[in-house]
């Protein structure tokens, strides 16, 4: 499913803005009750140790949060593939500043290769590769380390 975004994402156009107002539509019409797990929300990208690590309660916050983000349109969304997509304005290996890079093998939406580029690439990053570890489960299964890791990143300031 990634992959097909990104491929229209990368042509632009109106089968891109199609697919994303489809979209858009979908999980606007998700009934918060109906909500159990975040292969409900996502679909084929949760992997099913993401799928383990999101209890119902956290599917239905972070429908919530996409809904709210949707709710004026898919502009944001757009600007999100952009900027996976195109060049950033800098160059990552002259980041100076402390960066944690997390990430996990079993994340089917960011493949664990970008996570190895990002760690070899970015000087003095703090890396946290968990093999176990999905694109939801880095944070809901890991929540006390990321923050751990975050406030140590920050120099201890929260």
């Amino acid at each position: 499913e990634n992959v097909e975004e990104f491929s229209l994402s990368l042509e632009g156009g109106p089968a891109y803005d199609e697919m994303l107002e489809t979209l858009r539509t979908q999980l606007l019409s998700i009934d918060p009750a109906s909500v159990r797990s975040a292969r409900d929300l996502f679909g084929g990208p949760v992997s099913d140790i993401d799928d383990a690590a999101v209890a119902p309660v956290d599917a239905t916050f972070m429908l919530a949060n996409v809904c709210r983000g949707l709710d004026m349109g898919v502009g944001g969304w757009r600007d999100d593939d952009q900027a996976f997509l195109r060049p950033w304005g800098f160059d990552v290996t002259d980041i100076a500043v402390p960066v944690g890079v997390w990430f996990g093998d079993q994340d089917l939406m960011v493949p664990a290769r970008h996570g190895r580029w990002l760690a070899d690439h970015v000087a003095g990053a703090s890396v946290r590769h968990r093999p176990n570890g999905g694109h939801l489960s880095l944070v809901f299964g890991n929540f006390d380390d990321l923050l751990a890791d975050i406030t140590k990143l920050a120099g201890g300031a929260w």
